[in-house]
């Protein structure tokens, strides 16, 4: 290594080794709090950017050199990045806030990551002997190639966070992605500038991506024929509701309907698909909306809960829980009870006192027929939380290493379950059949089969309300 070169390497080194590992530390910590591993990639390239924008900062101005410090895989990898956030961009129009946030940090990463390379590119090269120029520009190539691939990587990692991707086509593209960044960005390239025709390509990917993210708004998300009545009727039976904005919008088979009255929480569908719950944008009372006849009625309480069956739905009120029965039109108040477990077809399960945190002493859960007639009282942990299945004879304890099976009537354990596929904070959210869970976990909506704990992705939508769904 030359006398003259050594100086700008090692202050290259040292500068980049210090925010790296900053950002890689603190990446880390937030993984290991929210349980996110996009985090540590996430703060590794914050990092990243933190050493190049000082570099580029104390780098010299003057005329553009047009230095081409990509290869032609890194480049690739860096505009089909790019490509995707594009397409993504124009998708997330029609989706919900929470959604365009993951974009737009895909889109803030792309932007910052394409002005660094501007910078790297035309920034003049300092004067010198040769060896000077030729560190320099192996430097800015080592830099290109780091932000064009770790860029690229953070950006599908913050796009994999919409949904948009789940399952093994995400493993599959996590893989390769990794794979080819790791590849790709431990080589330098160093062309000096390039010739007119080098920039071809990227100009038909630039008029590529400005098509992609004009016209997918444009393309329609919604089944060939839609509804929109804000009123109702509503074609049945529902088998989601997703919220679009601050919408709800309801899908029946190939319809799908905005119901504008709901405000964004809560929103319960009947698991026959015919009822729906939600709490009115106007007035903030609770209502209860029959979908097929557009008949709305008032609910008093908190927590609405359907019966297994769709023909009853019960909320906590003052003092106890009251139950309607949607046939009969009539309401039955059960004193004495804190906790809806959950409604059976012919069996509630409720407790005498609410939710609380471990620790505390144990409650009662009773079961009881809908005539008021208590079947069974245990002593039941209030800090559990459990679901009761379709039949109403089990309850079902989901963990995120097994599934456990209780008697609702004893509370006496039945069978324990270990799960193929360890889960995160998972909570049971409609039933596919009497034997399988639809769960939602931290990122993924997976289908659990109670008996043997088996595990698998479902294709439905992760962040859905389910009503009937027969996959």
């Amino acid at each position: 290594m030359a006398d003259t070169s050594a100086p700008v390497l090692t202050t290259y080194l040292a500068r980049n080794r210090l925010w790296r590992e900053l950002g890689l530390v603190t990446g880390i910590a937030l993984s290991m709090a929210t349980l996110e591993p996009v985090w540590g990639l996430a703060g590794w390239f914050a990092g990243v950017l933190a050493a190049e924008v000082r570099l580029a900062r104390a780098r010299p101005t003057g005329p553009a050199t047009g230095l081409s410090l990509l290869s032609p895989a890194a480049s690739s990898f860096w505009y089909g990045s790019l490509a995707l956030i594009a397409t993504l961009a124009g998708w997330c129009l029609v989706e919900p806030p929470s959604e365009r946030g993951w974009v737009l940090a895909a889109v803030a990463v792309a932007l910052a990551v394409q002005t660094l390379l501007r910078r790297l590119r035309e920034c003049p090269l300092a004067e010198g002997p040769i060896d000077l120029v030729a560190t320099e520009e192996a430097i800015r190539s080592r830099s290109a190639h780091t932000l064009a691939t770790g860029g690229g990587l953070v950006t599908l990692a913050l796009v994999s966070r919409t949904g948009v991707i789940n399952g093994l086509p995400l493993l599959t593209l996590g893989v390769v992605a990794f794979v080819a960044a790791v590849a790709i960005g431990t080589r330098t390239w160093s062309w000096g500038a390039p010739p007119w025709s080098s920039r071809l390509p990227a100009a038909v990917t630039a008029t590529v991506l400005a098509g992609a993210a004009v016209s997918l708004p444009m393309m329609s998300t919604a089944p060939a024929a839609t509804v929109t009545r804000p009123d109702g009727p509503f074609h049945t039976p529902v088998q989601w509701a997703e919220r679009r904005g601050k919408t709800w919008m309801l899908t029946s088979g190939p319809y799908l309907a905005a119901l504008t009255r709901a405000d964004t929480t809560p929103l319960v569908l009947s698991p026959e698909g015919g009822h729906v719950v939600y709490r009115d944008r106007e007035s903030a009372r609770l209502q209860l909306l029959d979908l097929a006849g557009g008949r709305i009625s008032d609910l008093q309480g908190k927590d609405p809960t359907f019966s297994s069956d769709g023909r009853r739905v019960a909320t906590v009120i003052g003092g106890g829980v009251a139950v309607r029965d949607l046939a009969e039109q009539t309401t039955r108040t059960l004193p004495g009870y804190a906790r809806i477990v959950g409604l059976g077809p012919d069996t509630l399960a409720l407790t005498v006192a609410p939710a609380e945190e471990a620790g505390v002493a144990d409650t009662e859960l009773v079961t009881l027929d809908y005539e008021g007639r208590e079947r069974a009282r245990v002593p039941f942990d209030p800090s559990l939380t459990v679901w009761l299945d379709p039949s109403g004879d089990r309850l079902i304890v989901l963990t995120d290493y097994e599934v456990v099976t209780m008697d609702s009537r004893t509370g006496l354990v039945l069978d324990r379950a270990p799960l193929n596929k360890s889960l995160s904070h998972p909570r049971i959210v409609g039933w596919l059949s009497a034997d399988r869970a639809l769960v939602k976990e931290w990122r993924r909506l997976v289908v659990v089969t109670v008996a043997t704990g088996k595990t698998v992705e479902s294709p439905l939508p992760r962040r859905a309300v389910f009503g009937r769904v027969e996959k």
